[in-house]
C-alpha cells in the first residue's frame, strides 16, 4: 500500500528547507477479520535520506502533510489508528 500524496506533500515540504538525496514511503497495515473489513491499524513509514538532515524539520513536515494536505490519510484515520516514523539516512 502506497499514499502517493502523503510522499509527494512530505518531500516538498521537506525540500524547501533542506534538500535530500532520496525519499520514500513505507505503509504496513493491519485490517479487521470480519466484514467491513476496514483498516485497523496503518504504519506509515518515511525513509529520508540526505546530508545532515534535520529531523525536526522531517517531523514538522510529516504532521503537516498528515494533518492538513491528505485527504488520502484523513479518511482512513478517521476509524484506524495511524503510527508515523521516520527513518534518517545519511547520503
Amino acid at each position: 500500500m502506497t499514499l502517493p500524496q502523503t510522499r509527494a506533500s512530505t518531500a516538498q515540504l521537506i525540500n524547501k528547507k533542506q534538500p535530500l538525496t532520496a525519499f520514500d514511503v513505507q505503509v504496513d497495515s493491519d485490517r479487521a477479520t470480519t466484514y467491513p473489513m476496514v483498516f485497523a491499524r496503518l504504519r506509515v513509514k518515511y525513509i529520508v535520506t540526505g546530508h545532515d538532515v534535520d529531523r525536526a524539520g522531517v517531523e514538522y513536515a510529516v504532521q503537516q502533510s498528515s494533518k492538513k494536505h491528505c485527504g488520502a490519510e484523513a479518511m482512513p484515520g478517521e476509524v484506524a489508528t495511524v503510527e508515523h516514523s521516520i527513518e534518517i539516512r545519511p547520503a
